[in-house]
């Protein structure tokens, strides 16, 4: 073919000399007399013709150069990228996509996630990423609907199109509903029945009240069981401490003696258990399935956490002792309830399987959860924990004693203060081998007497510690504390990020220390 295409471009470019020479001489035959050219009326019609078929001409020409450009950008050496195979060049298009959304920040965009374009742009590069991005399903099986009119008209054409491309992979299914939603479009949910044998994965952002019970119902009612495998409910707003009932279990009061302000799906209660039976991922805000679901069987990450701050999302100790014992290879746990009716008694869960454990400690009106209260039920493996801990208050008393001895029984190598500034003379002694200690939000200038009077305490004796790295992040830092600290820790490197710096006669807020003290590398 490149034979031919010589020729070809010899033989235009001797015709196009030979047209060029033409047009001139007409051109000269006209203008050599030096007065105003008489043109015929035939011969004015007959230039017309000319200049369209030169149009002509040069859109067949910038044809053949698009063409011989897909040709050329197919050259090992000026496109390198092309001599990857196409399953690399997918992986890497995964790499390049957008991470999966979160929940909306709906004071940033009020009527919620709009619908991932990544894939679409991937596509118009050129022709080969199309060909190849069109042939990878994994691609196209996120799907994205904000419950607002003037997102989701434009997001059912595009869903559709994804499903078909997606070429029956499971699908993950991401809604967000704003709180002021006033009205929705039916067809939506006919699509959402539509694609329910195939969504794998729900993860749902409820600002209001309007639309949780008619998605669940429409997935629910067509799903097929063992194909959800992923639930994220999260209510921001508008449902707090919400189950989700059928009508076998729906009564007029909930267990406070006031008006139920649960989710009503009407569907029968076999046919929910079975859909949610199979799922190994659970994240729940604001709604939960009922505690004795089989939706908490089994599970490797579970989240459970209230709505917001101050709201009164509850539990009793004796369902969440059951909650843990149902999923003995959980890996991810994550809790910020408030727990109804402790017991005295209580034998931690073992959970050999567990990395991460994060405690967000809720201010109720009565008073805060006592983080204690939750690391005492749990007893877990040799496996490295990443422990969290938000929003506590440490306070000497059991919640303390059980902090610490949770810290004893457990391979901590990962530990995060975020807000309360935790006792660190009583808890890093207990983690030996500790290898990252963060600090967020922490002020190390207010910490009152704690740790002077841990001092009355016998030092706990442990293996020697390897040396960990100590991050503080918008804290506020007394570098004589700092000073004083460090000495009696095997601390490696330490960074201050966005923290308010106090030390003798100066007060500055900087990223990291003008000058450390002695030990800081």
């Amino acid at each position: 073919m490149i034979e031919e295409l010589d020729a070809a471009s010899e033989y235009l470019s001797a015709a196009l000399e030979r047209y060029i020479n033409v047009c001139l001489g007409v051109q000269h035959s006209y203008t050599r007399e030096n007065r105003f050219p008489q043109i015929t009326y035939q011969h004015s019609r007959q230039v017309d013709a000319e200049l369209a078929m030169i149009t002509h001409y040069d859109t067949q020409l910038q044809k053949a150069k698009s063409l011989i450009s897909q040709v050329r950008n197919l050259s090992l050496d000026l496109v390198p990228v092309h001599s990857l195979p196409p399953e690399l060049v997918t992986r890497i298009f995964h790499f390049a996509l957008a991470p999966e959304p979160h929940e909306p920040d709906w004071s940033r965009d009020p009527k919620g996630v709009g619908f991932p374009q990544s894939p679409d742009y991937l596509a118009q590069v050129c022709s080969r990423w199309r060909q190849i991005a069109f042939t990878s399903s994994s691609l196209w099986n996120h799907l994205n609907f904000a419950l607002h009119m003037s997102r989701y008209q434009g997001h059912l054409p595009r869903a559709r199109s994804y499903v078909a491309r997606s070429n029956q992979l499971p699908l993950q299914l991401y809604i967000s509903e704003h709180f002021d939603l006033k009205q929705y479009d039916p067809a939506l949910f006919t699509f959402l029945r539509s694609i329910a044998s195939r969504t794998s994965a729900l993860e749902y952002h409820s600002g209001g009240t309007k639309c949780l019970a008619l998605v669940l119902k429409s997935l629910l009612c067509s799903s097929t069981p063992s194909i959800l495998t992923k639930l994220v409910l999260n209510s921001t707003s508008g449902h707090l401490n919400a189950f989700l009932l059928t009508p076998e279990t729906w009564t007029d009061l909930d267990d406070n003696g006031l008006q139920n302000m649960s989710l009503y799906l009407n569907i029968s209660d076999k046919k929910l258990e079975s859909i949610l039976a199979p799922l190994t991922i659970l994240h729940l805000r604001g709604i939960f399935p009922r505690w004795s679901s089989a939706a908490y069987h089994n599970l490797v990450d579970l989240r459970l956490n209230s709505a917001f701050r101050y709201s009164q999302c509850s539990i009793r100790e004796s369902n969440l002792v059951s909650i843990l014992k149902a999923s003995p290879g959980l890996r991810i746990f994550h809790f910020g309830l408030h727990i109804k009716h402790p017991g005295t008694q209580i034998t931690a869960v073992s959970l050999e399987r567990l990395e991460v454990v994060n405690i967000r400690a809720i201010c109720t009106y009565a008073k805060p959860l006592e983080v204690g209260s939750i690391l005492r039920l749990i007893a877990p493996g040799k496996q490295p924990l990443r422990l969290t801990i938000e929003n506590a208050v440490y306070e000497e008393g059991p919640s303390l004693e059980e902090t610490a001895r949770f810290f004893e029984r457990s391979n901590i190598t990962r530990f995060c203060a975020k807000v309360g500034y935790p006792p660190v003379k009583r808890l890093l002694p207990r983690a030996p081998n500790l290898e990252t200690l963060v600090f967020s939000s922490c002020s190390l200038t207010l910490r009152g007497n704690l740790d002077i009077s841990n001092d009355q305490y016998p030092t706990f004796q442990s293996s020697a510690p390897i040396p960990f790295s100590w991050h503080i992040r918008e804290s506020q830092v007394d570098l004589e504390d700092l000073g004083t600290f460090i000495p009696h820790y095997r601390i490696g490197p330490l960074v201050l990020s966005n923290c308010e710096i106090y030390g003798v006669g100066c007060r500055t807020k900087a990223c990291r220390p003008t000058q450390p003290p002695i030990g800081i590398s």
